[in-house]
């Protein structure tokens, strides 16, 4: 039977191994909250995260309310190598540029 990592992989034994054991289980290893705390008080300030194109600034200011959240996606990601779902939806909101907006210009 393949195991999740073979599954995503695929077959590597033709790859020199060039990592020892503890380096790989170094790598491999849980995320923890604090490591990603770090990482986002330290990254830059006027840069953006990805596509998302949602600001350093917003996670460093956000961070109490927005860190159970993060750090739930990202143990996600790294345990099924795939982004959470909801990341992968977008919410539009039309913000009207004045009072009673009745076409598409209005907003």
């Amino acid at each position: 039977m393949e195991t999740r990592d073979e599954a995503w992989f695929g077959d590597l034994s033709c790859v020199d191994l060039i990592l020892s054991v503890t380096q790989n289980e170094q790598l491999c290893r849980h995320v923890t909250e604090e490591e990603i705390e770090t990482v986002i008080k330290e990254l830059p300030l006027d840069k953006a995260l990805g596509p998302d194109r949602i600001p350093v600034e917003f996670y460093k200011k956000c961070w109490p309310t927005v860190k159970d959240d993060f750090v739930a996606a990202v143990h996600h990601f790294f345990h099924t190598n795939r982004l959470p779902p909801q990341w992968k939806t977008k919410f539009l909101m039309l913000i009207p540029k004045g009072k009673g907006p009745t076409m598409a210009k209005d907003f």
